[in-house]
């Protein structure tokens, strides 16, 4: 963390920024040029500066990426109400179920043409009680 003349609370470089989430400098130089995490602030040599709210306001973008939000729907959550954001995240947990469909289908079909000794050898396929018994463990 660096200080900055007249800054309150800590500031960060990009690259302190960026190890501080396990992310590539170049990563927040492209947020910044996609507008969805600009720094706060340059130093007089030009350098970008971010604060605590910026490195909060990263911390909601990679939680939002983790989910699978593409940088359109991040901006969009970033900006919007609380109910618009729920909105975002039960899009992204429809599509998500769409796609697990897709991939139990596809492993049904694989098991199918692998036939039965070879399909016991793989991970077993995750059926319905299965899926829900995950889904009450983890709160869902």
């Amino acid at each position: 963390m660096t200080g900055t003349p007249g800054a309150k609370g800590a500031t960060y470089t990009v690259g302190r920024l960026a190890k501080r989430f396990g992310l590539s400098r170049t990563a927040l130089l492209y947020y910044d040029s996609q507008g969805v995490l600009s720094p706060s602030g340059r130093t007089s040599s030009n350098y970008r500066v971010y604060t605590e709210a910026d490195a909060a306001r990263l911390a909601r973008i990679v939680a939002f990426r983790e989910a699978g939000l593409s940088l359109e729907q991040i901006r969009t959550a970033l900006s919007a109400r609380p109910h618009t954001v729920a909105e975002i995240l039960a899009a992204r947990l429809g599509q998500l179920g769409v796609e697990m469909g897709v991939l139990r289908e596809q492993q049904r079909m694989l098991s199918r043409m692998l036939g039965p000794s070879a399909a016991k050898a793989h991970a077993p396929l995750l059926d319905k009680a299965r899926w829900v018994e995950i889904l009450r463990a983890s709160g869902l």
